[in-house]
């Protein structure tokens, strides 16, 4: 019979519900990360120094499933009592542009949010390493590499509670309603600005994605 490899457990649920395959022909391994590059950086610097205002970063297509909509109605509400703080988007703009825009001309923070497009590696690890927080609004996701990378680089991540960011995550995060724009809001100002849980959360994360190597993917393939 034909075995197939899928990169998460909630990939190998979700296939199951779709097709009619034996279960145990179907194999889960994990995608890995670019350790050598996504990783902390080596002085203390917190912010880019591209971008010396405290910000919070999104990573991923701009897509519907993405909720990039409620994210920038939560952000309306950390801006409030974050008078510097910005939010920078990096990412293709997909299917959910359009509607994005629309809601973003009309946002009261919309001069405080930074659409980037796409950005390379480098530039990538620079905004994660500054960011004060990764903001993951998906409503669904197969995987979700903008976590992986962003715990790897030791940048705190609050996120939608989904099955595919717990899987990668575990309690390495500030988990969210991606419903839910309190909760959204709530969740980032904890992710971005407790000092308590900052420390415990970027160690954990940063051990939980060590084991996201290529080597390991390759052995097991």
């Amino acid at each position: 019979d034909d075995q197939v490899i899928v990169d998460s457990e909630t990939g190998r649920e979700e296939l199951a519900r779709a097709i009619d395959h034996p279960t145990g022909n179907v194999h889960v391994i994990p995608i890995a990360i670019d350790h050598g590059m996504f990783r902390p950086a080596t002085d203390t610097a917190n912010r880019d120094e591209k971008a010396p205002s405290p910000y919070i970063l999104s990573v991923g297509t701009i897509a519907q499933h993405k909720n990039l909509v409620r994210a920038l109605h939560a952000f309306e509400r950390l801006a409030v009592s974050h008078l510097t703080l910005r939010w920078k988007i990096a990412g293709l703009r997909g299917w959910g542009w359009r509607e994005f825009q629309r809601a973003l001309d009309r946002s009261p923070a919309r001069h405080r949010v930074d659409v980037l497009g796409v950005v390379s590696d480098l530039d990538l690890v620079s905004y994660y390493r500054g960011a004060q927080a990764l903001l993951f609004p998906s409503l669904v996701e197969g995987f979700g590499i903008p976590v992986a990378e962003a715990l790897a680089c030791g940048t705190p991540v609050a996120a939608s509670n989904i099955p595919a960011v717990r899987e990668i995550a575990g309690d390495a995060f500030v988990p969210f309603d991606p419903l839910d724009i309190e909760s959204i809001a709530d969740a980032t100002e904890r992710a971005a600005y407790d000092p308590d849980g900052r420390e415990p959360r970027r160690e954990a994360g940063m051990e939980r994605v060590s084991r996201l190597t290529w080597p390991r993917v390759a052995e097991r393939h």
